[in-house]
């Protein structure tokens, strides 16, 4: 049988435009929160927005290809204290909330009516919040290995009993024995076993270099868990970014207060995407955000909407080349039902 050719990565392109959005005024600071947005694309094209994971990860332009820029209209913005957006880090005025808000100004701004969410890990989750409070701006939806916020969900990759602990049990060790250690060096008089806890207060309440530490292995253990073949040297070097602090303080605060979230939010007020078609790529072997997430959400859209499940063999890494091919084939496909709907 001949082997499926999987589509890869469209060409790497400039932005077409990059601004900044002032998104308001930070509170008791004159200082205000300000996005960097980036466009790529067919300034005609059907407007896509693409929603960055975390949660303070940024956005890196790889995302724009993922998507034909004959087709589509592309929309990259760093979160909140993400990425290039300032002040770098900071978690005053930043939680779920605000983040919903800074899309609607995004759209706004733009002039945009409706256009078609696209997320992965935390960046799926806004893309379905948002959907939530908003189902008539949205045209339609595409997620990469989601995450639901559950409080299970905040501890997935974060627990003794987790496929990620499991399937790695040397580098869980590792990452637990490292952490312990960090946590007594730093002289915190703080009683707790919890590890967002011991996290938290590393990242918020000590000093830059064991701030850069824990940061450095927190990404070690994402970058570990991330895809199927891991090379672990690459991983100890990946995870020495200098925004690496700026990044775990937001995830770990998002984590640590179950993401800002009621409990079981999503699926609670899924009944909002009734009609809107959805497509869901999910790594079979996804260890930072596992399979019965995506499970769970498809099962409550499927009496509501059209959904397209794709499982892959894949982890959770965005460039997993079948994670790759299966996001491309949703967009694709997507901009064909688009344009059909509109001749």
């Amino acid at each position: 049988m001949k082997a499926k050719t999987l589509k890869v990565f469209f060409p790497e392109a400039s932005p077409r435009k990059e601004f900044q959005l002032d998104v308001g005024k930070i509170t008791n600071r004159e200082e205000s929160h300000i996005l960097y947005v980036a466009e790529y694309g067919n300034a005609k094209g059907i407007p896509v927005v693409i929603f960055h994971g975390g949660p303070g990860a940024g956005a890196p332009p790889i995302y724009a290809q993922y998507f034909n820029p004959k087709e589509y209209r592309i929309i990259l913005y760093d979160q909140r204290g993400a990425g290039n957006s300032t002040p770098a880090g900071c978690m005053i005025d930043n939680n779920t909330e605000f983040l919903l808000e800074d899309i609607e100004k995004l759209r706004a701004h733009l002039g945009i009516e409706k256009w078609v969410l696209f997320g992965g890990s935390w960046g799926a989750t806004l893309a379905i919040l948002y959907a939530e409070k908003h189902p008539e701006n949205v045209l339609g939806i595409i997620l990469r290995g989601p995450f639901l916020g559950r409080e299970h969900d905040t501890t997935a990759f974060l627990r003794e009993d987790c496929p990620a602990a499991l399937m790695r049990p040397a580098e869980w060790k590792k990452f637990n024995s490292e952490l312990e250690k960090l946590w007594k060096a730093s002289g915190l008089n703080k009683k707790t076993q919890d590890i967002l806890d011991k996290l938290y207060f590393l990242l918020i309440e000590t000093s830059s270099d064991i701030q850069t530490k824990v940061s450095a292995l927190l990404s070690w253990w994402e970058l570990a868990n991330s895809s199927i073949e891991v090379d672990l040297n690459q991983v100890e070097a990946e995870c020495q970014s200098p925004d690496g602090i700026n990044m775990g303080r937001t995830e770990i605060t998002f984590l640590r207060n179950r993401c800002f979230l009621k409990p079981n939010q999503i699926l609670n007020n899924i009944e909002q995407l009734k009609n809107i078609p959805i497509f869901v790529v999910q790594g079979n072997w996804d260890l930072i955000c596992p399979q019965y997430q995506a499970e769970d959400l498809v099962t409550a859209l499927n009496p509501l909407t059209e959904v397209t499940f794709y499982r892959t063999t894949a982890g959770h890494t965005i460039s997993d080349p079948e994670n790759v091919h299966y996001l491309i084939e949703s967009t694709e496909q997507l901009a064909k039902r688009l344009k059909d709907e509109n001749k």
